[in-house]
């Protein structure tokens, strides 16, 4: 009730519009249960329900554990942040920069992943195969089992930095299956 108390704050200073738009979910890890969920109630879209938003960089812990799993990769291996240029199907050059507008240089995935560092996300996702990791995010990501999540994603590198539109939903679920090892497991909106 305080996140919907502060949203509704946040919105009621400003006459007519909604400074904040959004939606939270938030659910108990032992047991899946959705114990708290609310948005701006703006207006009658339901930013909960219907919204889809960019992911970013929360996509990267899935790319992390599936590049351990299938390229005998762990947090020690080395890699370095420097500029990487790819090129797309469409034959035009993708070569993101970092939030941190530098290169660091040499480091290990542990730190990459802690920083969030672009380019070496870029680099792993180069090395794994692109259609067994749509159909991992797409198990992942899954919000019930006969959800249509895969007609969402893509497989253009911008994919490693998380350039797909999910909801909160689809996202909590991808996390709770991310806490529970691997193990699939859907939110529960029951009482």
């Amino acid at each position: 009730k305080k996140l919907e108390r502060r949203l509704a704050a946040l919105n009621s200073q400003v006459a007519g519009n909604c400074l904040v738009t959004g939606a939270f979910l938030l659910v108990r890890l032992s047991d899946a249960a959705v114990i708290s969920a609310g948005e701006d109630r703006c207006n009658e879209f339901n930013e909960l329900v219907q919204a889809k938003r960019q992911v970013s960089s929360t996509i990267k812990p899935f790319l992390y554990a599936f590049a351990f799993e299938t390229q005998r990769l762990n947090p020690a291996s080395m890699f370095d942040d420097r500029r990487v240029t790819v090129i797309a199907r469409d034959g035009k050059t993708y070569s993101p920069g970092n939030h941190y507008k530098s290169f660091r240089g040499t480091m290990n995935l542990k730190t990459a992943l802690q920083i969030s560092a672009n380019t070496v996300s870029l680099q792993l996702f180069e090395q794994v195969d692109k259609a067994e990791f749509t159909d991992r995010l797409a198990h992942a990501f899954a919000r019930y089992p006969d959800d249509k999540v895969k007609s969402l994603l893509h497989t253009d590198h911008s994919l490693a930095l998380g350039t797909v539109d999910l909801s909160a939903g689809h996202v909590a679920s991808a996390y709770l299956t991310l806490l529970s090892q691997g193990r699939k497991v859907y939110p529960y909106w029951g009482s």
